[in-house]
């Protein structure tokens, strides 16, 4: 009875995963802020595990790197190039800062200065 239980839920949740796994690598940045892609791409992860399909943190990481836009290059391979796959929490942290440095209006530069210097 329990094995048959159990064979029911794995034939259900089978399917769930692998949608689930191609929903996590059709994300994309679009027009959302990386905060929300993020988050949108955490509950997918945390669905996963939810339903014992956990992910291995370098494909976690892959599927963030996979729908970033182009400007995002100088990150994206600041990440790859490390030997190691960084912790998510602290890529979230880059793509962060990233995002908040390129998004912020450029105040002063050095053509708009006046110096008064006559």
């Amino acid at each position: 009875m329990f094995g048959s239980i159990l064979e029911y839920f794995y034939t259900k949740m089978k399917p769930r995963a692998s949608q689930l796994y191609t929903n996590l690598h059709n994300q994309s940045l679009d027009n959302k802020a990386i905060h929300d892609y993020l988050t949108h791409i955490k509950s997918i992860v945390d669905e996963l595990v939810g339903i014992g399909y956990p992910i291995q943190p370098a494909k976690y990481v892959d599927a963030i790197l996979e729908g970033l836009p182009p400007d995002y290059v100088a990150i994206i391979s600041m990440i790859e190039s490390k030997l190691e796959t960084p912790p998510t929490i602290k890529m979230e942290a880059f793509l962060l800062a990233y995002e908040t440095r390129t998004q912020r209006p450029k105040i002063l530069t050095n053509s708009n200065i006046s110096w008064g210097l006559r």
